[in-house]
């Protein structure tokens, strides 16, 4: 299996900023859905995230079981071969990019770089 140490993040539509809480995004293809990713921990459907480091190696296995304990959605609708080609294509990602993800009909993924990083807004100058 494949393992990775970096895995996206929603990120908050009002600040632009990558969301703290440990809500990974994985791929959920759906009938009638092209594209968008799935929390695990909150099962909402988000269009897209921010890459970070996690610090541990992370396997296709350790996904499904942490979806399997969480039980926000059915871990059987992630297939192996979707969860490996998920694990390779986020190699091809920098940390701090924001992907996005499109379903093609015959249940393949696909990852696109949307921005470099997520909008920073610097906080009030100092004095």
């Amino acid at each position: 299996m494949k393992a990775t140490k970096k895995l996206p993040v929603p990120i908050n539509p009002k600040t632009g900023r990558s969301r703290k809480g440990g809500d990974f995004l994985v791929p959920l293809p759906a009938p009638g859905v092209t594209s968008g990713f799935v929390g695990i921990r909150s099962g909402k459907r988000f269009q897209t995230g921010a890459l970070v480091y996690i610090g541990v190696p992370i396997t296709g296995a350790d996904i499904r079981q942490r979806i399997a304990k969480l039980q926000t959605f059915d871990a059987i609708q992630l297939s192996d071969a979707l969860l490996d080609d998920y694990l390779d294509a986020l190699a091809e990602f920098k940390i701090g990019n924001v992907l996005s993800i499109t379903y093609t009909p015959d249940g393949r993924l696909t990852l696109a770089k949307t921005a470099e990083h997520t909008a920073f807004t610097p906080g009030p100058r100092l004095p």
